[in-house]
Formats: C-alpha cells, structure tokens, sequence
C-alpha cells in the first residue's frame, strides 16, 4: 500500500523568536515590578463605566496586605479598603483623568488589615484602545504613609511655632544679602502700630523708622557677620511707632545660609519690644543711684559727727589735769575714730555692705599711731589678703576689737622690750574668718580674759563673743591671741552688751 502525503513546509523561526522575547520580555518586566518600592497595576475602564484590574505586582501585598492573586480575583477588596471619605473623591479623579486624558495623580486612605491606617499616592497616564475605547492606566502606587507624617508633623510644628510668636508678640524678619528679598511677619508691624495690610516692608522703611542715633547699630552688626567675626545678630536699637514714639526694640538674628565660599547669604531674626523692660530698668538705675547718693551721704555724716565727737573728747582731755581721766577720754576718742574709720571706708567706696579690711586696719593703726606715740620704733607685721571683705555687721566689733588689742599692746606690753613687734594676720578660707594677734611683750594673765576687770578687757571679751569668735589665748611667749569667725551677712549691730 502507497500513502501519498501532500503539504506545505514553512519556515516559523522568526515567529517562535518572537514569541520566546514576547515571553522574556514579559517575564522581565514581572521581575522589575514585583521588585520595585510600591506596587504596579493595570486598570482598565470601559466605556459602559464599569472597570477591572488587569494586572497587579506581587508589592500589592506590602501595602494593602493582600496576596496579589486574591486582589485580580476579587478587585473590591481594595475599594473597601479605601476610607469613605476619600471614596467619592478618589472615583472622581480617575474619571477626570479619562476625560481629560491627563496625568492620574491622587493621594489617598486606606485601612490595612492589621488595623492603622495608610497613605497612598498613585500616578500613571492614560491611554485609550481604538478598538474598544476604554482607558487603560498603568500606575504605581507609593506607600507615603511616613511622608504624610512627617509632613503632619511640620504642619504642627509650624502651628506651635506660630502660636508661640503670636503669644510672645515677635517680629519676624528675614534677609537675603544677595538677592536683597526681605520677609516680616504682621506682628513686626503690629507691635509699632503699623497696619500691616497698608504697609510694606522695604529696607527704605526701615531706615526710615530707625532712630537717627541708632543707624550706624544694624551697618555695624551686619559688618561683623559679613567679615566673619560672627554669624549672630544681638543689639538693642530704636524705631518709631504709628503714634510717633519710639519703642525699644532687641534685635536678635541668626545667619541661616551661606554660599560657597562660607560668606552670609541670609539671616531670619526676631524683634521683641522691650520698652517697658526698658524703662523700669531706668527706673531702678535712677532709684538705686538715689539711694546710693542718700547711702553714701548718711555714712559721710555719721564719720562726721562721730569726728566732732573725737574731737570734743581731744579737747576735753586737753584741759583735764587728772592724767587717768586724760588717758579714759584718749581711749574713748580711739574707739570713736574706729567706728568712723568703718563708715569712712564706706562712704569712699563702692559697696554700701562690706568694707575692705586691709585698708581699713591700715588707716585704724595709722590713727592709733599718732594718738598714742612712743619713745621706741615698734614694728609691725600686717598679713590681710586684699580680697577680704567684711561685712558693716562684724566690721565694727572688729575695728573696735584691734583698737583695743593695739591700745593695750602700746601702753602695757613694751616697757621692758627693745625690739617691739605687733603681729596681726587673717585669712578668710572660703567658710570663716582665721585671725591671730599677737606682741612679743611679757603677756597677760589668763584671769584677765575670763574675769576682766577693766574696761579694755571688758570690751575684748564682749567683742569675741559678739562675732561669735572660737579664741585661744597663748602667753607662753609673748601675747597671742587667735580666733576664728563666721561671717554674718545681716543687718549691721551698733549695740554692745557688757
């Protein structure tokens, strides 16, 4: 048996080719969208209205929480996703975008199956089948949840910042060197007076508002920032208001941008009226410098009728003939100069509290020196650190205390002594006051200080216990006294209890 075949053979390699890079190139494209950031679809919609997703990468799942396989199922999983408040608005932009056949860009909220809420963005240009006449997108949705919230975030930032110029009432200005722009915000108006709806900022206003005295303040400012001595602005300067006046004004500013060569491009400051901080601060410099003049006044005339004093008991002791009453007014005078060496000390210098203490033994040993005069050269040995202050409170008792320690070293220590010496050292060691006294003379007897029964001794004993001193008292060789004190910073003490 004969078979016959007749047939045709042709050459489709050219056809399986292309089907096979048909293929590849479809299989490419998968991989590129299954692995870019979002998600890629294709959405139709047909000219009766109705619409279906032709495609949807694998990132479908990330964003909205579903298999990609499900979503092509079943595509109304996804509008329900969409909030209902969206709903309308998003149906609408994509029907605007077939009309129009123009760029489909739309920001919107979905719930995710695990229960927050997401922001999409979704963009792609439309274009429409000849044969059918539906419009085919191929989109890509982005997850801009994090976007939004950052964007949110400034948003509030932004609403606190405003708030907070608002309420503290700052002007806001900002300044570009080279391009000349400028930038107030209404409270930089509002705070002069100035309508801010009638008025434009220019630098001419400026200038134009600016005390005379102060115009060469803002040229010198931006100098130092353009020369690079500094990126900050800080100076008080004056502008006139609506009404005429001029208000007080702290300008401070910070540079924000720089060129390429690190000069100043643009600063943003702020101006917070300080006219009445201003005036009260006048008000207290002029109060205070009146009571610095009544201060300085009262203590010149308290040295001076406690020198009249002095003085009426010299010539007392002049006329006296009896040299123990003599000697009773000498010692009163000294224990008068020693009070008004403490007010002469303050009404000279530039505290009204605390004097400074070398200075003021100083001048006390001087007084005593010339009112008391010896037939021998003592020598004395003064350690006082020129930092220590006392207070007016401790002062007094201290003045008063040397003078009667000097006085009884001068009359009673150095009859038999060739070489007589008088030591008298403090320190203050950041908690009390450490002083020592002391002569090379023969000493006193212990009794003397625990059961005075002169005057001199009285006073000694009762100013010891009025600065509320620790002492010691040594005659082992010669007499040395040494105590310890805290300081008092309350109100002075005239009194003596004894």
């Amino acid at each position: 048996m004969v078979y016959k075949y007749n047939g045709v053979i042709q050459d489709i390699t050219s056809k399986k080719l292309a089907e096979f890079d048909a293929f590849e190139s479809e299989r490419r494209l998968k991989a590129i969208t299954d692995n870019i950031q979002g998600l890629v679809q294709r959405y139709v919609l047909y000219e009766d209205g109705t619409s279906d997703l032709l495609y949807i990468s694998k990132g479908v799942e990330k964003i909205n929480g579903f298999k990609a396989e499900q979503i092509i199922e079943d595509p109304s999983i996804i509008w329900n996703q969409v909030y209902e408040d969206d709903l309308v608005d998003f149906q609408n932009s994509i029907l605007l975008s077939a009309k129009e056949m123009k760029l489909w860009d739309y920001s919107w909220r979905i719930h995710h199956p695990d229960g927050y809420t997401k922001w999409l963005r979704g963009t792609g240009y439309p274009i429409k089948d000849p044969k059918t006449n539906a419009v085919i997108w191929d989109t890509i949705i982005l997850d801009i949840s994090d976007g939004i919230k950052l964007e949110q975030a400034l948003q509030k930032s932004e609403e606190r910042l405003e708030a907070a110029i608002l309420g503290a009432d700052l002007g806001v200005w900002d300044f570009n060197f080279v391009t000349n722009e400028s930038f107030v915000n209404d409270s930089w108006f509002t705070m002069l007076g100035y309508d801010p709806e009638v008025y434009n900022y220019s630098a001419e206003f400026f200038i134009s508002i600016l005390h005379p005295d102060d115009r060469e303040i803002p040229n010198e400012q931006i100098e130092r920032i353009e020369n690079g001595d500094t990126n900050n602005i800080d100076c008080i300067i004056r502008l006139k208001a609506a009404d005429g006046s001029y208000r007080v004004i702290h300008d401070r500013g910070r540079c924000v941008e720089y060129d390429k060569e690190g000069k100043a491009v643009r600063l943003i400051g702020t101006h917070f009226d300080i006219t009445e901080q201003f005036k009260l601060q006048e008000e207290i410099e002029n109060s205070l410098a009146e009571k610095t003049i009544l201060l300085s006044e009262i203590h010149h005339r308290v040295k001076n009728n406690l020198a009249i004093v002095s003085g009426l008991l010299d010539l007392q002791a002049m006329e006296a003939q009896d040299d123990v009453l003599v000697n009773t007014l000498k010692d009163m005078g000294n224990r008068i100069k020693s009070i008004a060496g403490v007010h002469e000390q303050l009404y000279q210098g530039k505290s009204f509290i605390d004097i400074q203490l070398d200075h003021y033994i100083e001048n006390l040993l001087k007084e005593i020196k010339s009112a008391m005069p010896s037939i021998k050269e003592i020598s004395y040995d003064l350690s006082i650190k020129d930092s220590v202050k006392i207070n007016i409170n401790q002062a007094v008792p201290i003045g008063l205390l040397l003078n009667e320690l000097i006085t009884n070293s001068f009359k009673y220590a150095f009859n038999d002594i060739n070489n007589p010496k008088i030591t008298f050292k403090m320190v203050f060691d950041g908690e009390k006051f450490n002083a020592l006294y002391s002569d090379n003379g023969p000493g006193i007897a212990q009794n003397n200080m625990d059961n005075p029964k002169t005057l001199g001794f009285t006073l000694i004993n009762t100013l010891l216990h009025q600065l509320d001193a620790e002492f010691s008292l040594d005659n082992s060789n010669g007499f040395k006294l040494e105590f310890s004190f805290f300081p008092n910073d309350g109100g002075s003490q005239a009194n003596i209890n004894v």
